[in-house]
């Protein structure tokens, strides 16, 4: 995390600049079909991977971008219809965004760890302690199933907000 979060971050950041350049000349079906694709797609393909930088490319450059593609996307859609309450409902927005991203991680955490086991090593740093899980136990079994259901819960979601946009 102390690697693959900050540069899905700058990722999305950087490609929050091409998604607004896109949403003049795109349909925003168009667009969030793309973006989905692109964030939900790395997920399910992460279920494989076994080398650390192949993970770090599609979980931090490839799913940055799909979210930096779509970031502004409802956003900007909602100003459309309520142009006197921007503020307002941008603040909805963001706020079920950060809300989504707790609850999601909840929802990875139990999906990896369903039995609360116990990590086997723990590393103690001046910072933060790592824990770390053995090869082969439940934990790291789980986490190729992990990346299933929330790649498939992130394209329902996505599809189900695609066919809401008019």
């Amino acid at each position: 995390t102390d690697i693959t979060f900050p540069l899905t971050i700058t990722t999305c950041a950087i490609f929050m600049q091409f998604g607004q350049y896109v949403m003049d000349r795109l349909h925003p079906k168009v667009q969030m079909g793309i973006g989905t694709a692109l964030f939900s797609l790395p997920v399910f393909i992460c279920q494989w991977v076994t080398n650390f930088y192949v993970f770090l490319f599609l979980y931090s450059f490839v799913l940055g971008l799909g979210f930096g593609f779509i970031y502004m996307l409802p956003i900007r859609n909602a100003w459309l219809f309520f142009p006197k309450k921007k503020g307002t409902i941008s603040g909805i927005i963001l706020c079920a965004k950060s809300l989504g991203a707790v609850s999601w991680s909840q929802f990875a955490e139990y999906l990896a760890n369903p039995h609360d086991v116990k990590a086997t090593f723990v590393i103690v740093n001046k910072k933060d302690d790592e824990h770390l899980y053995a090869p082969g136990s439940e934990v790291v079994n789980n986490v190729p199933r992990m990346f299933l259901y929330l790649s498939l819960c992130y394209m329902t979601c996505a599809i189900g907000a695609t066919l809401l946009i008019t």
